[in-house]
């Protein structure tokens, strides 16, 4: 029994172990490519994270010309160098995020019967060829932003970029392999990801546990808002909204987003449950498979996100000097539930593309992400990501349109009142691809 738990294995020396990962490597890869179209969509997927991040920094750039004395291009060098630095982890650590899942099912302890060392076998297994894209997109930024600052190519200034770059990927390949062992002593160690627990008082049989991840939650709102706070500890407004106007948005977005996060948290669980054929258990009970599905899931950490929305919301409502009365707290609850119902809809379909894609996951993150938008006014936005906001990716519905029936009463523009309507049929064309998705799954039994 001493031995059977040998977690290191003999030791070993690096051509053996480098043996060892070049034919895991190999056969992952082959396994990724057995599904071109789908692989090449989620390197897409990459692709558009980055872009994401990308227009993100632009907009902000467009309005300001430089930040606490750093210009565009150090900017720009700061972020090329973050993306490359962060490439290690995406392409050779990703596994870490699958580490709660094994530990929670036990198939974790087929990699300690292994006469090699266990951390090393782990994550080996997967290598994330999409990290390619994020590095060959940090390495063009990053190059750009070198030449327009005029910094010297020479062997010694290369070979501290390299050190410096892969002394910075040291650190956060320890953060994350730090956050992913903490699965084997909690329960909801990916809280960032998925909650796997079905009812509250499943999750509340491990109090300690669950109040560390609600307090994630709440932290998770705290870095947001102190980004928030360091947006406008460098600048007065902007594009003319001030501070106050700018944390009735925020605030507002908040306070939409709940929804999605309390009652449509099962979503990210569904691409696992379709991928294992769990998921044909909801096509056989007499009642809605969508509503099925969903109810069995409620998140309670989103209600702290509420209350930190809510508290934001009211202070700046009485900043501003919205009056208080019967219609405008009407509106704002009207106006509130139609926001969500945009949020809703963008995460049920792109959380029903996993009855088409394998690797569907990458479509979820990135219209998640695009949630941090939603707290920024769609003026600061040119024509074409305004148009792609507005119509396509309907993010400015999520806080901006709404909240201008309060910030400008007098000048409240059309599809701020149409809002209403077009949140209900987005909320039904999301459900109705989702339902296609299940007809598709029941019909072909995969």
């Amino acid at each position: 029994m001493e031995q059977k738990l040998e977690l290191t294995g003999k030791k070993r020396g690096f051509l053996f172990y480098a043996s060892i990962y070049r034919k895991i490597l190999i056969q992952d890869l082959k396994s990724k490519m057995s599904y071109r179209a789908d692989f090449i969509i989620s390197t897409f997927g990459m692709i558009m994270t980055n872009i994401s991040g990308f227009v993100t920094f632009m907009i902000l750039f467009h309005n300001f010309p430089s930040i606490n004395g750093w210009d565009y291009y150090h900017m720009l060098f700061l972020y090329g160098f973050s993306l490359i630095a962060l490439t290690p982890v995406q392409c050779f650590f990703d596994n870490n995020w699958n580490l709660r899942f094994m530990v929670r099912s036990g198939d974790f302890i087929k990699y300690c019967f292994r006469p090699i060392n266990v951390f090393f076998y782990f994550i080996s297994e997967v290598f994330d060829v999409k990290g390619i894209g994020q590095f060959v997109f940090g390495l063009g930024t990053f190059i750009y932003a070198w030449h327009h600052i005029g910094i010297p190519v020479t062997v010694i200034t290369i070979a501290q970029a390299i050190l410096f770059l892969i002394t910075a990927s040291l650190f956060m390949i320890a953060i994350m392999n730090a956050s992913a062992a903490t699965c084997f002593w909690l329960i909801h160690s990916g809280y960032v990801m998925v909650i796997m627990f079905r009812f509250k008082k499943s999750k509340m049989s491990y109090r300690a546990d669950f109040i560390i991840s609600t307090f994630g939650m709440i932290m998770t709102n705290v870095s947001g808002f102190v980004t928030f706070m360091i947006l406008f500890h460098n600048f007065p407004s902007i594009n003319g909204w001030d501070y106050y106007h700018m944390l009735f948005l925020y605030g507002f977005s908040l306070i939409a987003l709940t929804p999605v996060q309390c009652f449509f948290d099962n979503n990210w669980n569904l691409r696992f449950m379709v991928r294992s054929g769990d998921f044909i258990k909801y096509c056989f009970r007499p009642i809605n498979v969508f509503f099925y599905f969903i109810s069995e899931v409620f998140d309670v950490k989103g209600i702290g996100q509420f209350v930190f929305g809510l508290g934001t919301f009211i202070y700046a409502w009485h900043h501003i000097g919205i009056p208080v009365t019967v219609i405008t707290i009407a509106q704002a609850i009207l106006f509130l539930i139609t926001a969500s119902l945009f949020m809703i809809a963008i995460m049920n379909a792109s959380a029903a593309t996993c009855f088409w894609l394998i690797h569907s996951g990458y479509v979820m993150v990135i219209m998640f992400r695009f949630k941090d938008f939603a707290k920024y006014p769609a003026s600061i936005f040119n024509g074409v990501f305004k148009f792609i906001f507005t119509f396509v990716i309907p993010i400015a519905f999520v806080a901006y349109y709404p909240s201008l029936v309060f910030v400008t009463p007098e000048s409240v523009p059309l599809l701020s009142w149409l809002s209403p309507v077009i949140g209900a049929i987005f909320f039904y064309l999301s459900y109705k691809f989702w339902m296609l998705g299940v007809r598709r799954y029941d019909f072909t039994g995969s």
